[in-house]
């Protein structure tokens, strides 16, 4: 073949590409529609009725697991689908439109693409446009946990529960709908923002449309002051309030301080085996908890329950039930144990800190009658 030749084919097929693109025109790209809902797609071809002649249109449903059928040849719908489909030809002295509309409105397995397509003679398609039709899911199932409560039914009354003081981790979840719901979580007024929500298929489901199950959750901080507040779960799809679900819940927040009383001690610098002991009182609490430590208020240091380091050593005794008792033990007093302050501390389960300083004094010594003493 020659090199003009060559040139040719390559210039004639970008030119078919180019004409191909600007021959067909369709009304809509995508859509989110109902179940039972009727809309219509126009494609309008710009081209007259002699060029449909030998360069046929048609309608196709493409599934999005890749599955094709041909609903229409230019208005005549294919045997099987007439009760579904209809066709609506319109013409002008320069184009062509068909309209597809739904006769039983639109389904759930309508969900994907309908496309119309130019083909020519040898069945090449000359030219496409498709609309991506998403069928709406509502929500089928909402979820709204915080602490040891969960509520599963939507649209009742804010469900009223006392919580301790602290922090808590309320998680939101929807489940069923199409497109993915967005889900938002409320104290009071404010949109309490989280960790961005999680969006996942639900894979138990095998025929269209896909649906998908969301969950968001939040870190907040309980305070008394959040007495009477509402702590609310919204979600909606596209962002629609007819498709909205909501549950929420009234709080009443309690505080259950604990009873720490410390003993104080005199010491003077080189003593041996110096403790120091606070007892501890609030319901549930035990030596094995992991929430009792002491405090170096200098650094910053931390001396958990069984520490053996660095000339100290802490204790922990379970009194009676619901009573502790813990000691910082000083192998040998120096001065820097003078110039530190030693806090108990005791976080309750909901991250709640309590602190309670147990006070070194540094006693002095004094000669009285050839005896050395100390106070």
């Amino acid at each position: 073949m020659e090199l003009s030749g060559k040139i040719c084919i390559v210039i004639c097929a970008l030119m078919s590409v180019s004409n191909g693109s600007e021959m067909l025109t369709l009304d809509k790209q995508e859509e989110f529609v109902l179940v039972g809902a009727s809309p219509q797609y126009k494609c309008t071809v710009n081209k007259n009725a002699n060029f449909l002649i030998g360069n046929p249109l048609k309608w196709e449903k493409r599934g999005r697991d890749g599955s094709k059928v041909v609903i229409s040849v230019l208005a005549n719908v294919e045997a099987g689908l007439a009760d579904e489909y209809n066709v609506q030809l319109d013409t002008t002295d320069s184009a062509m439109s068909f309209t597809l509309s739904f006769k039983q409105g639109i389904k759930e397995d309508y969900d994907g693409h309908f496309a119309c397509v130019l083909y020519n003679k040898s069945n090449t398609v000359l030219a496409e446009k498709s609309v991506d039709v998403h069928v709406i899911q509502t929500i089928k199932k909402t979820e709204f946990k915080i602490g040891d409560q969960k509520q599963t039914v939507a649209g009742e009354p804010a469900l009223s529960i006392r919580l301790e003081e602290g922090t808590y981790k309320p998680i939101c979840r929807t489940e069923g709908s199409n497109p993915a719901a967005v889900i938002k979580i409320y104290l009071g007024n404010t949109e309490e923002m989280g960790d961005p929500q999680v969006e996942v298929p639900d894979t138990s489901r095998t025929q269209p449309p896909p649906v998908f199950n969301v969950e968001k959750s939040v870190t907040i901080m309980l305070k008394p002051a959040d007495n009477n507040k509402i702590l609310k779960c919204v979600a909606k799809v596209r962002d629609d309030d007819s498709m909205k679900t909501e549950i929420s819940y009234k709080l009443e927040v309690f505080s259950i301080p604990p009873e720490i009383s410390c003993n104080n001690i005199t010491a003077m610098k080189g003593n041996k085996f110096v403790e120091l002991t606070c007892t501890i009182k609030v319901p549930g609490i035990t030596c094995t908890s992991k929430n009792i430590f002491w405090e170096n208020g200098e650094n910053g240091d931390r001396y958990d329950v069984d520490y053996n380091q660095n000339g100290l050593r802490v204790f922990c005794l379970n009194q009676v039930k619901g009573v502790v008792s813990t000691t910082l033990r000083i192998d040998a007093v120096t001065e820097a144990n003078f110039k530190t302050d030693y806090f108990v501390v005791y976080v309750n389960k909901h991250s709640t800190t309590t602190r309670k300083q147990a006070i070194l004094n540094q006693g002095k010594a004094i000669v009285s009658r050839g005896h050395l003493s100390e106070v």
